[in-house]
């Protein structure tokens, strides 16, 4: 029988190289850690992205079907009265709607939208008329002119810091 003999001193190798790896290891989790705390906090401003737009687009919706069951045409004032601004009436410039309390003052509710931090606001504006023959040079059919309307409509998602501006024209003939 061959006896064997194990050193008396030992140097820890094993022990070193453990907690080396150990600390990898940690180092590997941590950043993976940070890197889906990002992409979760992205997935979710993207969402409230989402939600501003479909409460905008549903806003801008809301309006034009507001102008489509007129029978009357509404005569746009400085002052909105009948729901229709005079174009270009809340600000010269024709960017009133990059101010946010612009549309505190001069917005319309749309109040069905669920989910959202405040409800999205619309603002129509008469913007002028167009006639059929207006659209080729030399003709003019006599016809009752078409009416446009610039609609412009703001949504806000599960926060007041994710907005969507959005905005149409919408022709009708009266």
């Amino acid at each position: 029988m061959i006896c064997q003999r194990f050193p008396l001193y030992q140097r820890g190798a094993a022990l070193i190289v453990g907690l080396l790896m150990l600390v990898v290891m940690t180092l590997i989790g941590v950043s993976a850690m940070q890197t889906d705390l990002l992409e979760e906090k992205m997935a979710g401003n993207q969402r409230d992205l989402d939600l501003a737009f479909q409460a905008a687009e549903s806003t801008l919706r809301d309006g034009e079907n507001w102008l489509r069951d007129q029978t009357d045409e509404p005569v746009p004032d400085a002052n909105a009265t009948n729901g229709v601004f005079t174009f270009d009436a809340l600000d010269a410039n024709g960017s009133w709607w990059e101010t946010i309390g612009n549309w505190d003052s001069s917005g319309t509710a749309f109040n069905d939208i669920s989910g959202v931090n405040s409800a999205p606001l619309r603002v129509i504006e008469g913007a002028g008329f167009i006639t059929d023959g207006s659209l080729t040079i030399g003709q003019n059919t006599g016809q009752t002119p078409r009416l446009l309307y610039r609609i412009t409509a703001r949504g806000t998602g599960g926060t007041d810091s994710a907005r969507a501006i959005v905005q149409t024209i919408y022709a009708k003939r009266f």
